[in-house]
């Protein structure tokens, strides 16, 4: 039987259907499809886009930028999914799966579940829906946290004899400032007193589609800081006005940084990054005996816990070097 029914929706809208049914009981059952097919709203997959609109007018370029890999995690995971029908367990296998096939490490599993959380909690205040399956969700125990390795010695000696060579000076610069490199780029010759040997960081790059924009500000409110300008990089810089790192005086593009790295790198022979340069900065100040809190401030961490962690790491590979250099010649 066909039969053209309206039908009230729970959110007050009233909507009207051609139905096929074998009999009243069929069509009714259809009715009532329709009913609790409205109670679920909109599928994951939709509801993450609209979470997406919303919340990303309020964070920054380089948040944004992190999120983009969680969102489509989320996405190809949990298809068509609707928010009621995702439980706990399924948001834990998701992660182990994660793990298990693509040996995600600790933090990168635990940003796909903050990602989550947050759609969730947004959903909550929409009134999609009454419970975040998030809450008792873990990240896998046994997934270990991604230590980046230290730059090695000969990497280190590299970057200090090609100081002056063709896109040398933004390794050099790393390595004798521990700058991160959007804080780097956003540097200014008028940021740099040559009287009194200091650097000032209060500003950073962030990239939209690989344009860049200065924002005034650091990454973190500890970022903003004063650091000071050590001998080598002093007599390695011109005295001049602008951006350090620009072209035409203007700044960086991403894809002139990522090129002008890989020329430094083909150049030299060695495989680093900015970040392992970022840490072996950490490396000389431990070298020269600073304290972790100092060492903080100059690193422009918000927890001493992180600058610990770092001072942790340089102590354990020293060690390892200590005994393998035993072992050898024992052996």
């Amino acid at each position: 039987m066909d039969k053209t029914v309206r039908i009230k929706l729970p959110n007050g809208e009233e909507v009207r259907k051609h139905l096929h049914g074998k009999d009243e009981k069929e069509i009714q059952d259809k009715i009532d499809k329709i009913i609790a097919q409205s109670l679920r709203g909109d599928p994951l997959n939709m509801i993450i886009d609209e979470w997406k609109e919303y919340h990303f007018n309020h964070i920054n370029l380089n948040t944004q930028s992190g999120y983009t890999a969680p969102i489509k995690d989320l996405k190809e995971y949990f298809g068509d999914k609707y928010l009621d029908e995702i439980k706990p367990l399924d948001i834990e296998q998701f992660l182990f799966t994660l793990y298990d096939e693509r040996r995600y490490a600790k933090q990168t599993l635990k940003l796909r579940l903050i990602v989550l959380n947050q759609v969730y909690e947004y959903s909550q205040l929409k009134g999609y829906c009454q419970i975040n399956p998030c809450a008792p969700v873990r990240v896998p125990r046994n997934a270990v946290k991604n230590k980046r390795a230290l730059p090695h010695t000969e990497e280190i000696n590299a970057v200090k004899s090609h100081g002056n060579s063709e896109y040398g000076l933004l390794p050099f610069f790393l390595l004798y400032t521990g700058c991160r490199v959007g804080e780097a780029l956003a540097l200014q010759y008028e940021d740099i007193n040559f009287e009194n040997d200091t650097i000032t960081i209060n500003k950073t790059v962030v990239f939209d589609n690989g344009i860049p924009t200065i924002q005034n500000h650091t990454k973190t409110d500890a970022g903003n800081r004063v650091i000071p300008l050590l001998p080598p990089l002093k007599e390695l810089l011109p005295r001049k006005r602008g951006f350090v790192f620009s072209d035409n005086g203007k700044p960086l593009k991403k894809g002139q940084v990522y090129w002008r790295w890989k020329q430094f790198k083909k150049k030299t022979g060695v495989e680093i990054s900015p970040h392992q340069l970022r840490h072996a900065y950490a490396t000389i100040l431990y070298d020269a005996g600073l304290p972790v809190k100092d060492s903080q401030l100059l690193l422009g961490h918000n927890s001493a816990e992180v600058t610990q962690n770092i001072y942790t790491h340089i102590s354990e590979e020293r060690q390892k070097k200590t005994f393998d250099k035993l072992k050898e010649y024992v052996t």
